[in-house]
């Protein structure tokens, strides 16, 4: 049967226009609202040549709204005129790759590289860098960008020259030569945006022109160059934007997420913003947790009655080693059966990779990169093969593309007319799915088998140059990698993992999930900043503190159970902080 609305979410869906902002607490049902929205403007839309504009941070977050337009309201993809697809997709399609030679010093079209476009680190290997402690510290070009004034910056710290005897010189002339022959890492296509749309606005116009309508999901975690593209369309005559998200769960500010920007529209928009508070997802107990740690914005209130009155507290125990952690990870299995929770709706949720080794030993066995730098066909052509077996299409193509675009490229910018010199571009790609499809396939084959299968099949290859050898390094501290199997090294950016009565993943993966049952891990502190209790003691709010972001995000994933797991001596802290008497 489809989803009713509630009131809260149909005063959004039906009667909310011009600029405002949703803050919606977790479980409340944010994205089945924005689809609705979106539903509700699409019936009668007047115009075969303007759309709405529907973008979300992550690829996760868009497809489950495509999801919703297709299951519960019957709509097939959305296609032109309309868009729906990341924030950063919207920029690039729409500005910076259409637009970006007018403000970059190669007149070609930019070339996007690095991640999330592939693993290309666009100068080669850190070695490039000709520099003793630009090697010791293993600098990647890709960490680097500009800010509003051109100069080059490196993201996540301060200053770029930070903790560098050499001041940032060598990063600022490869970054420079590296921008002048057509490339940009996705940063950079966001800083040349804004570039575009300050320095010709007819270029924002039309724009604000084309897509009448914005909705942005997930609003937290946009960026300040993001959040000033948005504002410059609405400068230019964009009239309805609807940003909706939750600062409270903001936990990309290592991807340059700032969520005060989000609390700032807030306060600008505030007449006409609404809320949503009811809580879907959780029982009682856990809203009332979650709303201890949450900034007071939002009180959420348990409504599904499936779970609303479910009778377990959740519970906090400590720990003192891993075999501590594995004891109690036995005992939140049992509580789980005891409760009737399915294996597949138990999670142990981690602030690490390490902590998700440790509950399901030997699944991350350290930083495994087995690529020789005689051989660099090998590492880009294995990855590409294993998407192709796992049928992400479009992610094999892309480092096929890059692949020959690399071995094929000399002192002039990149371009898709030197990949596909003849106007037959279906024949270029499909030469490209003839060469996957040729390679041996990847599962159940250590990466040792594989090349050596595949150095054959590669021989025959001519598209992909001239050096065709492929090789993978023998043994080191870490692992002996001919017999190392493709999900270790190409499969760890999951972040997960699964035995026979849990499965055990990064917070970071798990965002947008609902679980029945959740055993939260921690350290006495999280990837950065100082403990956790201190956090606590001097009452550090969520909107200041990403890392206690962190595990809200983890405690409201939890439907029935919670568990939390702190280091022994901490449990006190955390009871009273989260009010578990």
């Amino acid at each position: 049967m489809p989803l009713k609305p509630t009131k809260q979410q149909r005063e959004i869906i039906e009667d909310k226009h011009g600029l405002f902002t949703v803050r919606a607490c977790p479980g409340s049902g944010k994205t089945f609202t924005v689809a609705a929205r979106l539903n509700h403007a699409l019936k009668g839309w007047p115009d075969q040549h303007r759309g709405i504009a529907v973008a979300s941070f992550t690829n996760v977050a868009w497809k489950e709204i495509a999801g919703y337009l297709a299951l519960e309201f019957e709509r097939p993809p959305l296609g032109h005129p309309h868009f729906l697809g990341t924030l950063d997709s919207f920029i690039n399609k729409y500005v910076f790759l259409p637009y970006g030679h007018l403000v970059m010093p190669s007149k070609a079209r930019p070339v996007l590289t690095g991640p999330p476009h592939d693993d290309h680190e666009p100068i080669g290997s850190w070695i490039w860098w000709q520099s003793q402690d630009c090697n010791a510290k293993g600098c990647l070009l890709n960490e680097f960008t500009y800010d509003a004034s051109r100069n080059v910056v490196r993201i996540g710290y301060p200053t770029m020259g930070h903790k560098c005897s050499v001041g940032g010189r060598p990063c600022t002339v490869k970054k420079l030569s590296f921008t002048a022959k057509g490339f940009a890492t996705q940063s950079d296509a966001i800083v040349f945006s804004v570039m575009i749309l300050k320095k010709y606005p007819v270029i924002a116009k039309a724009l604000a022109y084309r897509f009448p309508v914005l909705i942005v999901d997930e609003a937290q975690d946009t960026s300040a160059e993001q959040m000033a593209i948005i504002d410059l369309l609405i400068e230019n005559g964009l009239g309805e934007v609807m940003l909706v998200g939750d600062p409270d769960q903001a936990i990309y500010e290592w991807r340059e997420a700032e969520p005060s920007l989000f609390l700032h529209k807030c306060s600008a928009w505030k007449d006409n913003s609404a809320s949503l508070s009811e809580n879907w997802r959780s029982s009682n107990y856990i809203c009332q947790a979650a709303n201890q740690m949450c900034s007071g914005a939002i009180s959420m209130t348990a409504v599904n009655p499936k779970v609303a009155d479910f009778g377990i507290q959740p519970s906090v125990a400590g720990y003192a080693s891993d075999n501590d952690i594995q004891k109690i990870v036995e005992s939140f299995v049992r509580e789980c059966s005891d409760a009737g929770v399915a294996v597949c709706d138990r999670y142990a949720l981690t602030r690490s990779k390490e902590l998700v080794n440790v509950i399901v030993p030997g699944t991350f066995p350290g930083r495994l990169h087995p690529w020789t730098e005689d051989a660099p066909l090998t590492g880009p052509l294995a990855h590409a093969k294993y998407l192709y077996d796992r049928e992400e299409f479009s992610g094999a193509m892309r480092l096929m593309e890059r692949i020959v675009l690399t071995r094929q490229r000399d002192n002039g910018p990149l371009s898709f007319s030197k990949l596909y010199p003849t106007s037959d571009h279906l024949a270029c790609r499909a030469e490209f799915f003839s060469a996957l499809a040729r390679l041996p396939i990847t599962a159940e084959k250590t990466l040792g088998i594989w090349v050596q299968e595949a150095q054959a099949v590669v021989d025959q290859m001519p598209l992909l140059g001239v050096d065709r050898t492929l090789k993978v390094k023998r043994t080191s501290k870490i692992a002996h990698y001919p017999s190392l199997h493709f999900n270790m090294v190409f499969g760890q950016s999951t972040q997960s993992a699964v035995r026979r009565d849990l499965s055990a993943e990064t917070v970071h993966a798990a965002k947008g999930t609902s679980l029945d049952a959740v055993l939260i891990v921690l350290k006495k502190k999280g990837a950065s900043g100082p403990y956790y209790t201190n956090l606590i003691a001097k009452k550090v709010g969520l909107y200041e503190c990403e890392e206690l972001r962190i595990v809200y995000v983890a405690l409201t994933r939890a439907r029935r159970i919670l568990w939390l797991l702190v280091p022994e001596g901490d449990q006190v802290t955390w009871s009273s902080y989260l009010g578990l008497h």
